[in-house]
């Protein structure tokens, strides 16, 4: 299992650009590089939310939950990434 990297960019006011890291351990690491925010998240606790031509993608850690506004195809992809990592994580488990 290798991290997945991607760069995209939100559907804010500031269109801001994030750098999105999908750790092999079922994290998901979302930096917004605009601003040098941070955000983590279980893969497990990521949802999606579609709005028109947006998808608000959520996470939450033990003390925090955080929102962020994305265009459509880029959390399809986002989401299409998390579904590859979390069975990946599973194929490893099994055969641990």
């Amino acid at each position: 299992m290798i991290e997945t990297h991607r760069n995209y960019q939100l559907m804010d006011k500031q269109h801001s650009h994030v750098h999105v890291k999908l750790n092999p351990v079922g994290v998901l690491d979302v930096s917004i590089l605009d601003s040098d925010t941070h955000y983590l998240s279980d893969l497990d606790k990521v949802s999606f939310v579609p709005v028109g031509q947006v998808t608000a993608v959520s996470g939450c850690t033990d003390d925090s939950t955080w929102q962020l506004k994305f265009d459509k195809y880029d959390a399809i992809e986002l989401n299409h990434l998390i579904a590859n990592a979390n069975e990946e994580f599973e194929i490893l488990m099994k055969d641990l």
